[in-house]
């Protein structure tokens, strides 16, 4: 974080899902930084909360008909 805000002059944002999980259990760390003159974000997570974020999102684009039938 220090080295991003020597490089970068601006601080790193954290948004700590670990602490807070949303509603639907997501849990992780997600940094918004900048790299190379592009913002980017980075999530950390371990396999299980992987495997839980893709399960979520994987629900989210299914149609209605098949989530509920």
């Amino acid at each position: 974080m220090r080295n991003s805000l020597r490089c970068n002059g601006e601080e790193d944002k954290v948004v700590d899902y670990v602490a807070s999980p949303r509603e639907s259990g997501y849990r992780a760390v997600h940094i918004h930084t900048t790299y190379q003159g592009r913002q980017t974000e980075v999530q950390l997570r371990t396999r299980w909360q992987h495997l839980w974020a893709k399960y979520v999102e994987d629900l989210a684009v299914m149609p209605i008909e098949v989530v509920y039938a």
